[in-house]
């Protein structure tokens, strides 16, 4: 059986008119443009139900833009009643389709946590173990053997993040390994 890996990407805050339409407001970190890349016929969303991520597909037209921070979503086989129970249930993405639209970019590093770190210019291999959130610099605390590096969050560094592998691909400056290790 596949394991999912997903992301929220929002909630539910209300119905819609009288037809099961919900409003999704969007995490921060999304907008309508990025998610209409992404959201297609015939695969789903996942709406946690009683802490459990259960598929849904929208409905045929069922995916609008509401505001700049909202989408309307209307799903398969849901009247308005089942949407009222809808309401405050996180909606999620599979991890996999959101990465193919973000360019080397990610919604939080705590979404980091796990994965194994590589640089282009050394044999070195850590894993993420941590996210430091210092006010200004935040930091991810990479384990490498026994030791553990601090790594500044800037995009500048990262060469390439693969959601699918859980890797991460560095091109760190000349004798910053040797600094931190």
């Amino acid at each position: 059986m596949k394991h999912l890996q997903l992301k929220q990407i929002g909630s539910f805050i209300k119905v819609h008119g009288v037809h099961g339409e919900l409003v999704l407001n969007l995490k921060e970190n999304y907008t309508f443009e990025l998610i209409e890349k992404v959201i297609k016929e015939g695969e789903p969303v996942f709406v946690e139900i009683n802490g459990i991520p259960v598929p849904f597909f929208i409905s045929v037209n069922g995916f609008e833009e509401f505001n700049q921070n909202s989408t309307l979503l209307k799903l398969d086989d849901i009247d308005n009643k089942k949407a009222l129970q809808m309401v405050s249930s996180k909606v999620f993405l599979e991890s996999y389709r959101l990465s193919k639209t973000k360019d080397n970019k990610f919604d939080s590093p705590e979404d980091l946590l796990g994965y194994t770190v590589t640089d282009i210019k050394a044999s070195f291999k850590g894993k993420v173990s941590e996210f430091i959130n210092l006010k200004g610099n935040p930091m991810l605390n990479i384990s490498v053997g026994k030791k553990n590096m601090l790594l500044p969050v800037i995009s500048d560094f990262v060469v390439s993040i693969d959601d699918l592998k859980h890797e991460i691909l560095l091109d760190l400056p000349d004798g910053y390994l040797e600094a931190m290790l």
